[in-house]
């Protein structure tokens, strides 16, 4: 990492000092740069006023940027991702914390290029303007999800007040990039996920023989932006005749 001349004052960023932080090919996909522990930013408690943390980034590439958190021990509660949506040009990004309120910490960690699948080529990224703010108001559609009307015999429900539901472990599985609450829109029951990069929802206690189904279906509501880069995307798992997960039985949808 490195502190230098703001490359691109032509756009929504005009400060003359940015931080520049290149992710290499051979580094790791979660490569980022980190504050000192004890000196820097300071100890502080997340609450409802500085809970919403805005970055201004500029990238080569469409991926993940990570934030997180760690206290003077090292301990931290992991990474909140949020992709950019514009190469080549600054752009802010805001990421919600208010699920750690409470939490105190002393240190910042930044992943500029937060990508699983890895890297062609060593990206140059820069960063700039960190800023804590207020807790945001969540959007939420004022009305309920549409009834379905498939008939009952016909329907393996996992989740709706219109049928009776199997069974579910978890809606937000250990592994997973989500946290999830329970809510009511206009009387309907709903899951309200926050924090969202993905969910894993599990029931491999109560696996589900889906053989004589075809379609898949789910009602969402989302105030972000559904446009590429964005993307909507269900995985079921296929655990076979011998209820044994492997592998090469996963499928993707």
């Amino acid at each position: 990492m490195e502190i230098l001349a703001n490359p691109d004052m032509s756009g929504a960023n005009t400060s003359a000092n940015v931080a520049k932080f290149t992710a290499l090919v051979a580094g790791q996909p979660w490569a980022g740069c980190e504050s000192q522990h004890g000196a820097d930013i300071g100890t502080f408690t997340f609450d409802s006023t500085n809970c919403t943390v805005k970055i201004m980034v500029h990238k080569p590439v469409i991926s993940d940027v990570g934030i997180k958190f760690a206290s003077n021990s090292g301990a931290s509660t992991g990474e909140i991702k949020v992709a950019n949506t514009l190469i080549n040009q600054w752009e802010e990004l805001t990421f919600d914390f208010s699920s750690r309120i409470g939490e105190t910490n002393d240190q910042i960690i930044i992943f500029m290029d937060f990508n699983l699948a890895g890297r062609t080529t060593d990206n140059v990224t820069y960063f700039d303007n960190i800023t804590f703010s207020q807790q945001m108001d969540i959007e939420a559609p004022e009305m309920a999800a549409p009834t379905p009307s498939y008939s009952a015999e016909n329907v393996i429900s996992l989740f709706s007040n219109a049928y009776t539901n199997v069974p579910v472990d978890t809606w937000s599985a250990t592994w997973d990039n989500a946290d999830v609450s329970d809510v009511q829109i206009d009387g309907n029951d709903t899951k309200l996920y926050t924090n969202l990069v993905f969910a894993g929802i599990e029931f491999t206690s109560n696996t589900i023989d889906a053989n004589d189904m075809t379609h898949f279906h789910m009602h969402i509501w989302t105030p972000d932006a559904t446009a590429m880069p964005a993307v909507f995307k269900i995985k079921l798992v296929d655990f076979g005749a011998d209820g044994v997960l492997e592998r090469w039985r996963r499928c993707g949808a």
